[in-house]
């Protein structure tokens, strides 16, 4: 068993449960139509992949997705990431999840992100809030899953103080789209990342 896997996690498109913190100056019909666009757009860079979709929430999604699709178990973050790794580590011998919030690193970090795997036990691509928006396996570890203070600002630190004599490597750091600053970041970026096509039309439309 020599084989790679892309697993893509998100929340489905519950009206009121996404971009929660772009409240402040998005409206709900708003917030869930960025959360579309980011997870549209994380399909499509990853579709190369054959990715597998896992969705937390109700499982609803406005527009019919060609990926197979499996829900998230768990109580938190940590427990719903081991339960995808140890199904998915049964299938195949490299695992990487990519989370949907930071739409602009680039898809050759993935590539890059199981050729590390072949030397080392993980791999995170370390958010700029502290996370990580992407985490591969070679064997699961749960200790780095357990007791994390899942949406602080340490959640990257705490995870590889629990990593033990496992061996890991650190990509380049990304941002994730959480906040009103980081949504303005985004729009000043989207001219250099033409493939982001549903982001670019969501900001057009919010312009109007």
């Amino acid at each position: 068993m020599s084989s790679n896997k892309v697993v893509i996690f998100s929340k489905s498109a519950d009206r009121g449960l996404v971009k929660t913190r772009l409240q402040q100056i998005l409206t709900e019909e708003e917030c869930l139509s960025l959360h579309v666009a980011l997870l549209r757009d994380t399909l499509e860079k990853l579709k190369v992949f054959s990715p597998i979709l896992y969705l937390a929430g109700s499982g609803y999604l406005p527009w019919s997705v060609d990926v197979p699709i499996c829900p998230q178990t768990g109580s938190d973050l940590g427990e719903r990431l081991f339960q995808a790794f140890g199904k998915e580590l049964g299938l195949d011998s490299k695992v990487v999840v990519v989370g949907i919030d930071s739409p602009t690193f680039p898809v050759e970090l993935v590539s890059r992100s199981f050729a590390l795997l072949d030397g080392c036990d993980a791999v995170f691509g370390p958010s700029e809030d502290g996370g990580y928006y992407l985490i591969g396996l070679r064997t699961v570890i749960p200790e780095i899953f357990q007791n994390i203070s899942w949406g602080k600002s340490t959640v990257l630190k705490e995870t590889l103080e629990q990593i033990g004599s496992h061996s890991y490597a650190l990509l380049e750091t990304s941002f994730d789209i959480d906040t009103p600053h980081d949504l303005a970041r985004l729009e000043r970026a989207l001219p250099d990342k033409p493939s982001l096509v549903h982001l670019y039309a969501w900001m057009q439309a919010r312009r109007k």
